[in-house]
């Protein structure tokens, strides 16, 4: 929460308001992106570090995937004074939740640069960027970066590591640009030795193995130019020939970056086709890469964290792995999506977790409780895992909690009366509920409907007096069931008449209740049309 005050002291009276109004508006209603955004733009300004630290702290909790608020974030402590430390640790949360993001990554390598970090450190980030999102279609600005650093780091005598880059590169498919870096890789491989341009210590070996041990040195290294350029030349090939394949998928990606706003169907179904791609023709390892990718765009559609936890759980029979991405959408990126906790709780059930499973329901509910589906699955499932009083005591529940919504309640009643009647083998509290759904909700047709059908399948020689008597009740002078419903009614009584009554007389009085409101409906509507206008 926030309050007024939290605004720097003495601020304009005007602007504490209005930043109150904010602070009442996105806890109200955290998905209203628009007042998050002019809630930081005050935050940005104030130079009162705390509001500041609550602000963006409480926004990207809803929307870690921001990364340009997390760099908003670590300026503005900056700029207030705030520890060296603080300013850290915001920059590796950041890059803990959005750690896909090649511009984030950036802004923490010009950071870290600017703060003077030696050659191991910069080094090492380098290295976590690129094991990070070094595949990304627009990495180009980073592996640039890399490149730069360690040309001006690695001196004159030995540049293999910027050979082991190039290297590394060239067998990237999705990366924009691979000829460009297949001709710098060129260009800087005439000045340097062969034994730096590959990153395999083994191939000296493998020559000299080759009965080179009488070669000259120069002999020797132009064997080592050889093989090395007939590697690079077949990783090219090989990798310009999957990036021939992608290249559509990867024109189709109009928004790369994370946005509250819907994507168009036609970006949802690129990336379903590009998924169904890379499963059926990549590795595992760019498989995974692409569905991070793609979660950062499509991060609120529950079907793509579905399929990924789906893909690892099923195709790569990796449950672990699995479970670990529907934590991650439902505690951090998701944290409202119902639909995923659904597939949690599945996922829990599935593995025989039923208290994570039970513990997935609670959240859903406690965001939707009105959606009767997951109060009804929540009981499906107790009564899978055999739990019948559990079930019923939820049955009850539900009713209560849904008293307002009459569609909702109808379809608990029904469910109840079903689940008494063939998990409990209680007839009587099935009718029971089934009367009681009834008197709450006098014109409701499904309740009715399975209320005749569950008499009508019930044992012995009174079934055509009970359900008759159901039809009376629904069709008399009492009802309160619309005239529509009625006639429907008598349509089906009718049928049921014919099937079961006794004799014709009973079968033929039926039948002429039933035209006498076709023909009254009928003179009704007639005098309506014939009303003069």
């Amino acid at each position: 929460g926030g309050s007024a005050t939290d605004v720097a002291d003495g601020g304009d009276d005007v602007v504490k308001a209005e930043v109150q109004k904010l602070w009442t508006i996105v806890q109200a209603e955290p998905s209203n992106f628009t007042a998050w955004t002019q809630l930081l733009g005050y935050a940005e300004q104030s130079d009162d570090i705390d509001f500041v630290r609550r602000s963006f702290k409480a926004f990207l909790d809803e929307y870690p995937l921001c990364y340009g608020y997390w760099k908003k974030y670590a300026d503005c402590v900056k700029k207030l004074g705030g520890s060296e430390s603080e300013v850290n640790e915001i920059y590796l949360k950041g890059l803990d939740v959005v750690g896909v993001s090649v511009d984030f990554w950036m802004h923490y390598v010009d950071y870290m640069t600017e703060k003077g970090a030696d050659k191991e450190v910069m080094r090492s980030i380098y290295q976590k960027a690129v094991d990070a999102c070094g595949t990304d279609h627009y990495a180009g600005v980073l592996w640039d970066r890399y490149i730069e650093f360690e040309s001006s780091s690695s001196g004159v005598s030995d540049q293999s590591r910027i050979g082991a880059i190039f290297y590394r590169i060239l067998g990237i498919p999705t990366l924009r640009n691979i000829a460009g870096y297949h001709s710098q890789y060129q260009t800087w491989r005439q000045t340097r030795p062969p034994l730096e341009w590959i990153p395999d210590k083994n191939i000296v070996q493998s020559i000299v193995q080759d009965g080179s041990e009488h070669k000259s040195p120069k002999e020797v290294e132009a064997a080592l130019r050889d093989v090395a350029t007939k590697r690079i030349d077949e990783l090219y090939a090989k990798t310009t020939e999957a990036a021939d394949m992608r290249r559509l998928f990867e024109s189709g990606i109009k928004r790369p970056y994370f946005h509250v706003e819907s994507l168009d169907s036609y970006e949802l179904q690129n990336w379903r086709s590009y998924l169904d791609f890379e499963e059926r023709e990549g590795t595992y390892e760019s498989t995974v890469a692409l569905y991070e990718r793609c979660l950062v765009t499509t991060c609120l559609y529950a079907e793509f964290w579905t399929r990924y936890s789906r893909y690892l759980e099923e195709k790569q029979k990796n449950a672990e792995k699995a479970k670990e991405v529907l934590e991650r959408a439902t505690n951090i990126y998701c944290k409202r999506g119902v639909p995923l906790f659904q597939e949690k709780a599945a996922f829990e059930e599935r593995h025989g977790n039923l208290d994570e499973a039970r513990r997935a329901f609670g959240r859903a509910i406690a965001l939707a409780p009105a959606l009767v589906e997951l109060h009804i699955k929540r009981i499906q499932m107790e009564i899978r895992a055999k739990q019948l009083p559990v079930a019923r005591d939820l049955y009850e529940k539900a009713l209560k909690g849904l008293e307002e919504d009459a569609n909702a309640s109808a379809y608990v009643f029904v469910h109840y009366a079903r689940f008494l009647n063939h998990f409990l083998n209680d007839q009587e509290d099935a009718k029971a509920v089934y009367v009681r759904g009834l008197e709450k909700l006098p014109s409701s047709m499904s309740i009715l409907r399975s209320y005749i059908a569950y008499t009508a399948a019930t044992k012995g020689d009174d079934i055509y007096e009970k359900v008759a008597q159901i039809y009376e009740d629904a069709v008399g002078n009492e009802s309160k069931f619309s005239e529509n419903d009625r006639t429907e009614l008598f349509r089906m009584y009718v049928e049921f008449a014919a099937d079961f009554a006794k004799d014709i007389k009973t079968v033929e009085a039926v039948n002429a209740r039933h035209q006498s409101l076709i023909d009254k409906s009928r003179g009704e509507a007639n005098k309506t049309d014939n009303k003069p206008s």
